[in-house]
């Protein structure tokens, strides 16, 4: 009865072992994602603003891992509601230069149109290119009068007066960084994460005080492990609360994207998470209009033998409920496979062109695509 028992035990343990084994192969990128991609459900921080010094990196190989950009150049474009003189029968599409610009986040109080906009980062690159003829990327934030230049890893920024159009250099993000999340409104720019020179993920939270010209230090962001993100997307819900989609992690394995999602409150100095979108997405455009959220696009990255083989564009739309705190996917657009050039306009306009380079829009709203636009610049 004892070697029974004993045999009838050893049978047990190796069926389990066996279902484990297969129960782990099975959810091989399911596992990557609960293991590096849990948060804590709320951080606060009860101290004042502090000009930021610190930052803490993320676990990665000792060998930097060289990320592949999609073979479209994309530029994204943030409006503000408020201040953007446009109407939505007579749209003007951006014409900008993207072969330097990575970003631009757009919070204009002088009542300037989208043609007026367009000339103003025109002229503010071509001062810039005077003070740096490199091939190095930038993120424009234009606030006010002036137009500001964040560069790929440095730790001095330009400023551009587009009245005077006299350009000068101020303190920039520390530590340096590329790849970062950035929203802005009238009264600061927010940076979370990104790439540090040594291509290591960060986890920190820095705010720009467009008054002041001083930057300071916020929470992390409330990864598991102090794992730092990258390519998050980021937008204003309102002039103190903000809301973070997605992003990418790194592992031993390469890049991932995430579908963890948080709301931070610039007030309360606090983080907390929110339900988490459908799909996972880095590097996709977020925006707010009429009490709504939006996700759009992005990349995910597909592996073999733990390589990155190549990317994947996200073509599923998700909406985002405050109240119920709830994703729903609005649609999928097949449009989304190329996003070259994609942004969306302070009216809920998504905009975008195919492989033909014939534009396309999208209204989040009305759900109702047009091909084809016979829009101008």
């Amino acid at each position: 009865m004892f070697k029974y028992a004993n045999r009838s035990n050893l049978a047990s343990n190796q069926f389990f072992n066996m279902e484990k084994k297969l129960h782990a192969l099975i959810n091989y990128q399911e596992n990557i994602l609960n293991r590096f991609d849990g948060s804590k459900s709320e951080i606060e921080s009860n101290d004042s603003l502090e000009p930021s010094h610190r930052s803490s990196c993320c676990l990665i190989p000792s060998e930097p891992i060289k990320i592949k950009s999609s073979r479209e150049q994309k530029l994204w474009i943030t409006e503000s509601e408020e201040t953007i003189q446009s109407s939505r029968n007579q749209r003007c599409l951006w014409n900008i230069d993207h072969k330097k610009i990575t970003t631009i986040a757009i919070c204009c109080t002088l009542k300037r149109n989208r043609r007026e906009i367009n000339k103003d980062i025109s002229e503010a690159l071509h001062r810039f290119n005077q003070f740096d003829s490199s091939e190095q990327k930038y993120a424009f934030i234009h606030v006010g009068k002036y137009i500001y230049a964040i560069g790929d890893c440095k730790i001095r920024m330009y400023k551009y007066d587009i009245i005077s159009q006299r350009i000068h250099q101020i303190d920039g993000p520390y530590p340096g960084r590329s790849q970062f999340g950035l929203a802005a409104t009238i009264d600061y720019i927010i940076l979370i994460g990104g790439l540090t020179i040594e291509e290591k993920s960060i986890s920190s939270t820095i705010l720009f005080n467009c008054k002041q010209e001083q930057w300071y230090s916020l929470p992390n962001l409330p990864l598991r492990y102090q794992q730092g993100v990258f390519l998050p997307a980021v937008c204003f819900i309102a002039p103190s609360t903000i809301i973070i989609v997605g992003g990418f992690i790194m592992t031993s394995e390469g890049p991932i994207a995430m579908r963890k999602c948080f709301r931070f409150n610039l007030n309360k100095r606090k983080w907390l998470s929110i339900a988490s979108c459908n799909e996972a997405r880095g590097q996709s455009i977020l925006t707010y209009y009429s009490d709504r959220i939006y996700t759009i696009g992005g990349l995910q990255y597909i592996y073999d033998k733990c390589k990155i083989i190549t990317s994947k564009n996200v073509i599923a739309i998700e909406e985002y409920n405050i109240h119920t705190n709830q994703w729903t996917i609005i649609t999928t657009l097949n449009q989304l496979h190329y996003q070259k050039n994609l942004y969306c306009t302070s009216d809920a306009i998504l905009i975008g062109t195919n492989k033909k380079n014939h534009q396309w829009s999208y209204d989040l709203i009305k759900r109702h695509l047009t091909c084809n636009l016979g829009l101008s610049a």
